[in-house]
């Protein structure tokens, strides 16, 4: 049985009259017990300002801001998916400028508090990693596909979580293929499928690993992967 992956957005975007303060945030909010209710995001804005999303609103013993200072590096909105199989706590990736370009970074919440703020993909590229999605299997492992996008053709990457670290994004949209609208879906059996659209239509892949069946962070399985496509009609006359 597929294990659920459910976004949250809790809270809400506003415009406020000018005169009014902005306020923005993202927190984990735990009970009196420390145990995790949930991640609160709640932005708004003034007319004449820019919108805020990270900056501390509130400070209350149960709530646990994430990346404080995100709106000075202009951090892009987050996605968050709670992981049904480790007591829902909650995976946070979002994009980063790094000065030239938008890099993914993510975090996660461990019980007490979140864990560093890292990187996602390995070194500086040139293109922008923007669009992420997340999906768990039923073990609880994390899957992420994203859009890499630059001056050529948008391209969608896939990664899984090891147990430290992120692997090598793997490349699952056609070298052909202007990719955008990515998302991601771990079937029953461990297969997964990543659908996405083109100018030509919707791609839909299934990609199975034919071994190892234990994933550590010294073993890479793309190496013994199968990828079947199909491909919608295009929408575009």
């Amino acid at each position: 049985m597929k294990t659920a992956c459910r976004l949250i957005a809790v809270g809400a975007l506003a415009l406020l009259a000018p005169s009014m303060p902005l306020q923005a945030e993202v927190s984990a909010e735990t009970d009196a017990f420390g145990n995790y209710l949930r991640t609160v995001i709640f932005t708004t804005a003034s007319v004449k300002s820019n919108l805020r999303i990270w900056a501390i609103n509130r400070v209350k013993l149960n709530y646990h801001p994430l990346n404080p200072a995100g709106d000075l590096t202009g951090d892009l909105f987050p996605l968050v998916a709670e992981n049904a199989a480790q007591q829902r706590w909650p995976w946070v990736v979002w994009s980063r400028f790094n000065g030239h370009d938008y890099d993914l970074v993510w975090s996660r919440w461990m019980g007490t508090a979140w864990s560093p703020v890292s990187t996602i993909e390995p070194g500086p590229g040139p293109d922008d990693a923007v669009d992420p999605a997340i999906a768990f299997d039923a073990g609880g492992r994390t899957h992420m596909v994203w859009l890499s996008r630059g001056t050529g053709a948008a391209q969608v990457n896939l990664s899984i979580f090891l147990s430290t670290h992120w692997m090598m994004p793997f490349r699952v949209s056609d070298t052909t293929d202007d990719a955008f609208a990515p998302s991601i879906t771990v079937l029953p059996d461990g297969t997964i499928q990543v659908t996405y659209d083109t100018a030509r239509g919707t791609v839909t892949k299934l990609i199975k690993f034919a071994k190892p069946r234990t994933i550590t962070d010294d073993i890479t399985p793309f190496n013994t992967l199968s990828i079947t496509a199909t491909y919608a009609p295009s929408l575009v006359p």
